[in-house]
């Protein structure tokens, strides 16, 4: 695998982060050096900036969320500022769709988390 369990969780907060707020022209509440951590197509033995805590990824996680409630609680339905085209083709435009597309994103990256660590339980299952 290309990546591990912090990369997804952190892949997971900077595609939300980008599509709820950078999309509509709105600060990303990240670490400036998140965007090369985390950006699609970035690889972790590519990078030598240090990691955050799992910890650190939790919290901005779950602040996120309350963020997120607190700025689109009535406003699902507007139109952000720079709609986005997904690599299948999909055209976002809305609010709504942005985070549709999130609990999508996410749950790809939920898998592969569940595959790295189931992996490395059956390496230390065999000693």
């Amino acid at each position: 695998m290309n990546n591990h369990v912090k990369w997804n969780m952190g892949q997971v907060l900077f595609t939300l982060e980008r599509f709820a707020f950078g999309v509509n022209g709105e600060t990303m509440h990240l670490p400036e050096h998140y965007t090369e951590l985390f950006r699609t197509g970035s690889k972790p033995r590519e990078i030598s900036a240090s990691w955050p805590s799992m910890i650190e990824l939790i919290e901005l996680l779950e602040g996120q969320v309350q963020r997120i409630e607190h700025r689109y609680r009535a406003h699902l339905h507007e139109t952000v500022l720079s709609p986005y085209t997904t690599s299948k083709g999909l055209k976002l435009t809305r609010v709504e769709e942005f985070l549709s597309f999130c609990l999508y994103h996410e749950g790809m990256h939920f898998d592969k988390m569940k595959s790295i660590l189931s992996q490395n339980i059956r390496k230390f299952d065999i000693l």
